[in-house]
Formats: C-alpha cells, sequence, structure tokens
C-alpha cells in the first residue's frame, strides 16, 4: 500500500471514529443529565486542554524529531480513556470534567501533528484531509441513524476501536519522525512576533467560534425545526460530501488563501444568517454544501498558511499553535458562549450570533494577513513585522 493510501486511510479511519464525539456529545450528556451550562462547562474544558496540550506535544514533536511517536501515543491513551466516560457519568459532572481533561490533553494533538506529518511529506493538505471529510459525513450519518435506536455511550466505544485501528495504520504507515532539534523553545517567540502568522491566529481564533459551537449546537437547532439525530446525520453527510469535494478541487485549482479564507468566512455567515428564519428540514439540509464549501475553504486557508509561515523545523509547533491558539481557545470561547447563552437567547438567535461572529472573521484576516507577503517558511526573525 502506497504511502499516501496509508495516510488517507488513518485520516478516514480517526474522523470516522472521533465524529461521533464532535458532533453527538451533547446528545449523551442530554441523556445523563447535564444542562445547558453543563454542557458548556465540559465542551470548554474539552477544548481548553487542548490550548495548554497542543503547543506542548508540538514543541516535544520538533524538539525529539517524533511526530509520529507523538501521534502514536496519543491514539493508545485517548482511545483508551474513551472507554471511561460512561462510568463517570454516573459519578457525576465533576468526574467528566476530570475525565474530559485527561481526554484531551492526549486525543488534542492527534490532528494537528498528523497534519505536519502529511506537509512535511510533500502532499497537498487536501489531498489527505478529503478522507477524513467523506468518514466525518459517513459516521455522522451512521450515528444519527443508530442513536436513534441505542445507547448514546456506543459514541465512546466505537472511538476507542477507532483509535486502536488508526495506531495500526499509523504504525505500518512509513513516515519518518524527523531529526531532533536543538533550541526549538528560542524560536518560538519569533515566530509568533510574526505579524502575518500572528494575525493568522487572531483571525482563526475568532471563526474557530463559530466552527466549534456550531458542531456542538447543531443538533439542537435541528430538533428546534423539527428534526431528530437521523436529520442531524443527514445534514452533517451532506455537508462533508461537499468539504471532501472542495478539499481536492482546492488543490488542483490552488486558489489564493486570501480568497479561500473570505469565501469560507462569508459562507459561514450566509448560510447561519439563513438558519436565524428558522424553515423546514429540508430547507437545512440544501445548505450544508455551501457550509462543506466555506469550511474546506476555511481550513485549506489557514493550515497551508501556518505551513507557509513557518519553517520547516517548527512545523509541528505551527499546527498545533494553529489549532491550539486559534481554533481551539476560539472554540472553548464558542463553547461557554454558547452553553450560557443558548437558555437565554434560543437556538435561532444563537446562530444569528454565529453569523455576525463569522463577518468579524473575515474583517480581522484582511486586516492582519499580508497574503501577498507570505514566502515558504517565512524568516524567523521578524517575517513581515
Amino acid at each position: 500500500m502506497r504511502k499516501s493510501t496509508r495516510l488517507q486511510s488513518f485520516y478516514f479511519v480517526f474522523f470516522l471514529s472521533s465524529s461521533g464525539i464532535l458532533a453527538f456529545r451533547n446528545v449523551y450528556f442530554r441523556s445523563v443529565g447535564l444542562s445547558g451550562s453543563d454542557m458548556g462547562l465540559v465542551g470548554a474544558a474539552l477544548l481548553v486542554v487542548g490550548i495548554v496540550a497542543q503547543p506542548v506535544w508540538g514543541l516535544l514533536s520538533d524538539r525529539l524529531g517524533a511526530q509520529k511517536r507523538v501521534v502514536l501515543i496519543a491514539l493508545a491513551v485517548s482511545g483508551a480513556l474513551s472507554l471511561a466516560f460512561p462510568p463517570a457519568a454516573r459519578v457525576g459532572v465533576l468526574a467528566l470534567v476530570g475525565l474530559t481533561i485527561a481526554f484531551a490533553a492526549f486525543q488534542s494533538p492527534v490532528r494537528p501533528v498528523a497534519n505536519s506529518l502529511v506537509l512535511s511529506a510533500g502532499y497537498g493538505y487536501g489531498t489527505v484531509r478529503a478522507f477524513g471529510s467523506i468518514a466525518f459525513g459517513v459516521g455522522t450519518l451512521a450515528y444519527g441513524l443508530v442513536l436513534a435506536r441505542t445507547d448514546p455511550s456506543v459514541l465512546f466505544y466505537v472511538y476507542a476501536v477507532g483509535a486502536a485501528l488508526a495506531f495500526f495504520v499509523v504504525l505500518r504507515t512509513p513516515v519518518g519522525d524527523g531529526d531532533p532539534l536543538d533550541g526549538v523553545g528560542r524560536r518560538v517567540p519569533a515566530l509568533l512576533r510574526n505579524r502575518s502568522f500572528a494575525g493568522l491566529l487572531a483571525a482563526t481564533f475568532v471563526v474557530g467560534i463559530v466552527l466549534s459551537a456550531n458542531n456542538s449546537y447543531f443538533v439542537f437547532f435541528v430538533n428546534a425545526v423539527g428534526g431528530g439525530n437521523e436529520t442531524t446525520g443527514a445534514a452533517f453527510a451532506v455537508k462533508t460530501t461537499a468539504e471532501a469535494i472542495a478539499f481536492l478541487a482546492f488543490v488542483r485549482a490552488a486558489p489564493s488563501r486570501r480568497l479561500l479564507f473570505v469565501a469560507g468566512g462569508l459562507a459561514h455567515a450566509a448560510v447561519f444568517s439563513m438558519y436565524v428564519l428558522g424553515g423546514t428540514t429540508a430547507a437545512v439540509i440544501a445548505v450544508q454544501p455551501l457550509l462543506g464549501v466555506g469550511y474546506a475553504a476555511v481550513m485549506t486557508s489557514v493550515v497551508e498558511l501556518a505551513d507557509e509561515l513557518s519553517p520547516d523545523e517548527l512545523g509541528a509547533t505551527a499546527q498545533t499553535a494553529l489549532t491550539a491558539l486559534g481554533i481551539g481557545l476560539g472554540g472553548a470561547t464558542g463553547e461557554l458562549l454558547s452553553g450560557a447563552l443558548l437558555d437565554v437567547l434560543g437556538i435561532f438567535r444563537l446562530f444569528g450570533g454565529y453569523a455576525v461572529v463569522a463577518v468579524v472573521s473575515v474583517v480581522v484576516f484582511l486586516a492582519t494577513v499580508d497574503a501577498n507577503r507570505v514566502t515558504r517558511n517565512a524568516s524567523l526573525a521578524g517575517g513581515d513585522d
């Protein structure tokens, strides 16, 4: 099996198994009696720990040249910890928060460090990431059907099995760990002082509020317009099919990173503005392709810009910083705000707020990221300060 095929298989297996926790974890938490605020607390814990843990894993990966080993360790430990969620739910909210902290510390570095492995191996991000989107769509559709007939705790058991399979796929994939590098910690401040890289983190933070909150609270929006878990699964399947096609199309067409982010942010704003009006489940599913293309555009833009703005030896550090300080910190903020505002505003006005935030992310990106001055492996001496 070719190396690219193994990497695509890894993304497929990992996204397939983790899609349930991402899309339906609040269905499980609601089934065990958690309130909206409790769900926001658990969701924020999942993301906040990632904010702290991911940069540490990234620095460790680059310092030791251990990207592959970090992915293997993260898969093994997070898979084992996922089995403890059902027992922890019987203890109470604090037990769930504690377990979530441990789970997130090991699960959170899988995607960004794997992204670094893919890019360092010379593959386009979308070439491999498209298989993650396909898997996410298949997974959410299947979970939507399964959750109508079984206990939601199945989400965590499936993740454990998927993590084990992904472990063996990565183990057998011939990708190198890279060379150990001294002085990584001294190089990071210079990377963060690069104006465009810092601006990219800021814009990704703002759009991260929207991306995470939509994944967590979309199921409640579907319920509000008369749909069930099957409808949620179908909507995610349509969205992620469009994502996969868009990821592959962007590899071929290679549009500018600036255009991709702007188009992606505005696509999210347009769809969420439609959500404010409510509508039917058919109408909700009909707009999912636009949301999928928008998501692929944003993610292609930020992942590839982070790679281009950082030197090769800080590849994992740049990707984990992007995921933690950008998407993760924004996501944690979105979880906390959404959990509190859901009970006050209701789901329709909550999505109206998401539309505004999506527009703000575009404004921040245009104001801070000088895409015309981005060069491969930008200088650590300050880049475009």
